[in-house]
């Protein structure tokens, strides 16, 4: 919660700040696609990252008008090493350099964004499903990422 919510709020209301102050600025916040639904097994990090996608949306619409762009991503799966140390196979999920570059390209418009084909296929593919089946069929792709090898445990 500190992490995930509680240092996204601060440096967005610093940032924010400073950037409202001069009349332009970017942000990009990181949410996940986790937090357009609850996760079994995730659940305090989908919904922490629920509260990023809210935050950074409310902040759009408070801050665009004065020439802040506040962009949030909303990732699926991606190579940033995070995956090894939680456990997960994340080896098909876009490179963190995919990720990156679809964000700098959308800027400096804001709003919300699935950056790589897997996210958006996870996100807009699933976004007409009723919220609970949405919710199982991203937690069952979160858990098969979990029940397979990571390479380093293949290889280590």
């Amino acid at each position: 919660m500190r992490v995930n919510c509680e240092a996204v709020l601060v440096m967005a209301h610093e940032v924010g700040a400073r950037f409202q102050r001069r009349g332009r600025g970017c942000m990009v916040l990181m949410g996940s696609i986790v937090g357009f639904q609850g996760i079994a097994g995730a659940a305090n990090y989908a919904a922490t990252k629920a509260y990023v996608l809210a935050l950074g949306q409310a902040l759009q619409r408070e801050m665009g008008h004065q020439g802040v762009d506040v962009l949030t991503l909303a990732p699926g799966p991606t190579n940033t090493g995070f995956g090894g140390r939680a456990g997960m196979d994340v080896s098909d999920g876009a490179s963190a350099a995919e990720v990156v570059s679809a964000a700098l390209r959308r800027l400096p418009r804001g709003g919300a964004m699935f950056p790589g084909p897997r996210a958006k296929l996870l996100g807009y593919g699933t976004q007409l499903l009723p919220r609970s089946l949405r919710s199982r069929l991203i937690g069952q792709a979160m858990a098969k990422m979990a029940a397979r090898p990571t390479p380093a445990s293949v290889s280590g």
